[in-house]
Parts: structure tokens; C-alpha cells; sequence
């Protein structure tokens, strides 16, 4: 296990998955996945958009190794949870981390999040 609690992960073999990691430090965690699709070509997408072209070495596909190497292994309802989360933001809170993930999370100025239970 890993300081994360993961098992480890064959750093030169990137599997097919769904993923989180922050896109500066100290930022807040995005949704990210690693797809395989059926041409065995690679893509990687992280915070909704595509990164570059898809390719047949996952080595030259654009953000497969960002991901792989630097991402939290996740679910699909979490990657689902966290785009959502997104498109909230953008519209209600723009001042919350997840409209703007590029930058580095300031404690002293995020509105504090509500948890409600659905009914």
C-alpha cells in the first residue's frame, strides 16, 4: 500500500480508469479519466476537457501519464460528482475552488460548503 492507502501502480503501464488530482497545489481536485477505446488508442480528459489527440502509445497521449502518475484513483460517481460540482460553481459560486481549479485554494475566502441530506 501506498501513503494514499492505493495498491501500487505500474508506473510505465497506465490503466484505463477514473481519477481526481488537483491542478496546481494546494488546488482543488478534479475529476480526471484515462480512456482505452476500442482502436487501442489512449486520451486522457481531466476537468471535462479532452487533453489533445487520442494515441496508440499512452506515452504520447496527451495528460494519460499527468494523470496516471499524479492522480488518485477514484469512482465513477465521484468523476460524475466532481463535474457537476463544476458546473455548479461556475454558476452560483465563482469564488468557490472548483470554478477555478488552477488556482491554489484560499481558506480565508472559500464560502463554506453545506452538506444537505436529499430527502
Amino acid at each position: 500500500m501506498n501513503r494514499r492507502g492505493e495498491a501500487p501502480r505500474a508506473v510505465d503501464r497506465p490503466e484505463p480508469g477514473y481519477f481526481t488530482m488537483p491542478k496546481t497545489r494546494r488546488g482543488w481536485a478534479v475529476a480526471c479519466r484515462i480512456e482505452l477505446d476500442r482502436d487501442g488508442c489512449w486520451s486522457a480528459e481531466i476537468n471535462g476537457d479532452r487533453v489533445g489527440e487520442p494515441h496508440a502509445d499512452p506515452a504520447l497521449a496527451a495528460g494519460v501519464f499527468d494523470v496516471w502518475l499524479r492522480g488518485r484513483v477514484s469512482t465513477e460517481s465521484e468523476y460524475r460528482h466532481l463535474l457537476r460540482m463544476k458546473e455548479w460553481a461556475v454558476m452560483h459560486d465563482p469564488n468557490h475552488p472548483a470554478a477555478d481549479p488552477s488556482k491554489p485554494i484560499n481558506r480565508m475566502r472559500a464560502t463554506p460548503v453545506v452538506l444537505r441530506r436529499s430527502r
